[in-house]
């Protein structure tokens, strides 16, 4: 074991030492008796041990000792709770915590908070299985590498190790209420699915998000298959050829800076509605995001300030306090969207990183009255609350940088759209409008009927909650074209990163578009801006109007997407 183990920690240090490749033989042997027992369920690979035990690089000849930012080994003495889902909050004691770069939960990195030197605070992360916890430190030389001929490396090191209880993240089932009929604006509640039928998914990815480099993905998804997610590490998410997670500020400069249509987001700038994370009908990061464009279209510091002020308060104003996963989920997309447009990391790189920081840690955020976070959120719902807080969740990793991220994101919306292949781990409510109840998905697909009835492109998710089970025809809920804000915004993101986000099974949010219109449901209110997109995206002709607006926390696509 201690060879074993000895091995693992050269090769780490190795590459932490080492900033360039290097070639030619590498050898490990252990020298000294180390002072950590190790027992079957380790969980920390000390990389330098103290006491009789010794690390030294030798390199072309010259021994270079190893050393720490700290005089003793880290010990994890144990962790509290013993199991949780993915986004519960797990506390570890033990020592020397001082030097952590990184937590793991078997092989998936998580989001971690140093408290203090003798403990630390992790998130469970999506993806994670039962398994050991694994705290790494940072280990330098005591002496600069300097780069030359081709070496021959040989290291010797003496590990230690302590043990620790496995954790066991589990996933929990919410109670479940009856659908509602009631205008999506207006709701003061979210009716959770009242059958549960959810099917454990067949694939499954990690992130841990803010930790990339940019990279372009190894392969490109096609309509109608899985695209999965990583257990490595995230590396980031190439921006497209014309930049930017919504929008470029090249594309922005090629639009007009007058008509009704830039009037309109004029005006939402110019509104200036505070940010209020926990509203879910806040109008705030609508109106950052106007702001933002407008900013950057007139090169204007008034605007730039309102979007700085509205950053701001998601950075330190605590307005997310006591809000429910929908509410976050609806918010957060038009800010984080907005701090891409000005570029803040160049505009203030200080104040970006803090920004990085609290988006970051908000993927996790307890939520109230429903899903505990935004992430689980938008892995267990199918309907409006799952797709607004996989908008967010999207815009956030690709802000990060974070391709497992975006890729998990990805997965999921294939799997919403009808490719249960991909991903089946939703928790459905009545199957009245499922073209196959014992395969429910999110958008019935190609060629589907109930009853003699063609239902392709129908949201069961959405359409149920008008009551009644199956009727036709159909009675009329508002939620039908809400439900598609999420998945619009997505769409147009996913696409934007290299995904074929409007193209997945079947264009199925074009079916789903083609559904409502034939049953002459037409986009209204602040479902309008959605239309825009559609027609861009599809060449499609559908009726739109130069002024509409925003959606729950993005918009004004009249301008942007003509």
């Amino acid at each position: 074991m201690r060879n074993r183990i000895a091995i693992t920690v050269a090769l780490f240090v190795a590459l932490m030492v080492f900033a360039v490749p290097w070639w030619g033989e590498q050898t490990v042997k252990a020298q000294g008796e180390g002072t950590g027992a190790i027992e079957p369920k380790a969980v920390y690979l000390p990389l330098v041990q103290t006491g009789q035990g010794q690390a030294t690089l030798l390199f072309n000849g010259s021994s270079f000792p190893l050393t720490a930012p700290r005089l003793a080994a880290t010990e994890v003495i144990t962790f509290t709770p013993t199991k949780g889902i993915p986004g519960a909050t797990i506390t570890v004691h033990g020592l020397h915590f001082d030097g952590v770069v990184m937590v793991l939960f078997g092989s998936v990195p998580a989001t971690f908070t140093v408290i203090s030197e003798t403990e630390l605070t992790a998130i469970v992360p999506v993806g994670a299985t039962a398994g050991q916890i694994t705290v790494v430190t940072l280990v330098s030389s005591a002496a600069d590498f300097i780069v030359g001929a081709e070496p021959t490396v040989t290291v010797t090191a003496t590990p230690g190790s302590t043990s620790s209880p496995t954790a066991s993240p589990t996933e929990t089932d919410e109670p479940n209420t009856p659908g509602s009929t009631s205008s999506p604006t207006a709701s003061a509640t979210e009716p959770v699915p009242a059958t549960a039928t959810s099917v454990p998914p067949t694939a499954t990815a990690t992130t841990a998000p803010g930790t990339a480099t940019p990279v372009p993905p190894t392969a490109t998804p096609v309509p109608g298959t899985a695209t999965p997610g990583s257990t490595s590490s995230p590396t980031a998410v190439p921006e497209p050829a014309e930049g930017g997670i919504w929008i470029s500020q090249a594309e922005i400069m090629a639009l007009p800076a007058t008509g009704a249509a830039f009037n309109d987001v004029k005006a939402g700038a110019d509104e200036n509605a505070a940010v209020d994370l926990s509203n879910q009908d806040a109008n705030g990061c609508a109106d950052v995001m106007a702001s933002a464009l407008i900013a950057v279209r007139l090169n204007n510091a008034t605007y730039q300030a309102h979007v700085i002020t509205g950053l701001n308060t998601v950075i330190s104003g605590n307005t997310e306090s006591g809000t429910r996963a929908l509410a976050l989920g609806r918010n957060l997309v038009g800010c984080v969207i907005a701090a891409d447009i000005i570029q803040l990391k160049t505009v203030n790189p200080t104040m970006d990183t803090a920004f990085r920081a609290k988006i970051k840690a908000l993927l996790t955020y307890p939520t109230t009255g429903g899903p505990a976070n935004i992430i689980i959120c938008g892995e267990d719902r199918p309907n409006n609350w799952g797709k607004h807080c996989n908008a967010s969740n999207l815009s956030i990793y690709l802000y990060l940088g974070d391709s497992a991220g975006v890729a998990r994101i990805a997965q999921l919306f294939d799997g919403w759209t009808g490719n249960r292949a991909a991903y089946a781990g939703f928790t459905y409510g009545e199957l009245w409008w499922q073209a196959d109840p014992a395969k429910p998905v999110g958008i019935d697909p190609l060629g589907s009927t109930i009853q003699g009835h063609n239902v392709s492109g129908a949201q069961p998710e959405e359409m149920r909650r008008a009551g009644s089970g199956f009727t036709w025809p159909p009675i009329q809920t508002d939620y039908a074209w809400e439900g598609l804000q999420g998945a619009t915004e997505q769409a147009k993101m996913l696409t934007r990163a290299g995904y074929p986000g409007w193209q997945y099974n079947d264009q199925a949010i074009l079916r789903a578009v083609n559904f409502l219109d034939g049953l002459g449901w037409l986009a209204t209110g602040d479902d309008q801006y959605q239309v825009w997109m559609i027609n861009k995206a599809y060449g499609t002709h559908l009726a739109t109007i130069d002024a509409a607006g925003h959606g729950k926390g993005v918009g004004w696509t009249s301008w942007t997407d003509r």
